[in-house]
């Protein structure tokens, strides 16, 4: 998945410009599954400074629905498989994990919108003459690759003969010390 912080505005040869929005990812029950999540993200822009002393207005955060059991890395590096020109091989090994949604509404901010621009608002005139035309563009937001990966809880029911070893077998596969029931 790429998420990307929406673009700060613009200043105004008058006033500011506003912060783009941001990119969270929530937690929900709803989902069970991360097929429905949109490969690419984006956030709105931020507003651009306006006349006559107008800001602009401050981009919304576009939230992102995943299921519980969420695990969220940030790659870092991608390399090309070798021999394969569609298949990437993603270096788990320099992803950084920035955190798991293990619970419902929780959220975590991916990526940051962009500064907006400044006007001249803050900077004083001159005695004489009119008032400068300095102004700049708002910043880019942040764009980061991300990697879900969902944790998979089950519930697994061994049925069978009584003295064939269920017991045994779980003992065996995990470090669970399995009780017959009855004991």
């Amino acid at each position: 998945m790429v998420a990307k912080g929406g673009q700060g505005g613009g200043g105004h040869s008058a006033l500011f410009g506003r912060t783009g929005g941001g990119v969270i990812l929530r937690a929900t029950k709803q989902l069970t599954g991360l097929g429905s999540i949109p490969l690419h993200v984006e956030a709105p822009h931020g507003g651009s400074g306006g006349k006559q002393w107008m800001e602009g207005k401050r981009g919304s955060d576009k939230v992102v629905d995943v299921p519980l059991g969420t695990l969220i890395w940030q790659l870092v590096e991608m390399k090309q498989a070798p021999g394969s020109t569609a298949v990437w091989s993603i270096l788990e090994s320099q992803a950084v994990l920035l955190g798991e949604l293990t619970r419902e509404g929780q959220t975590l901010r991916v990526a940051e919108g962009g500064k907006g621009g400044r006007g001249n608002a803050g900077t004083p005139s001159k005695p004489y003459g009119p008032a400068g035309r300095a102004r700049s563009d708002g910043q880019p937001g942040q764009e980061v690759l991300l990697l879900l990966k969902l944790r998979l809880l089950a519930d697994v029911v061994l049925v069978g003969l009584p003295n064939v070893g269920k017991s045994s077998l779980i003992a065996a596969l995990t470090h669970a010390r399995a009780q017959p029931p009855g004991n």
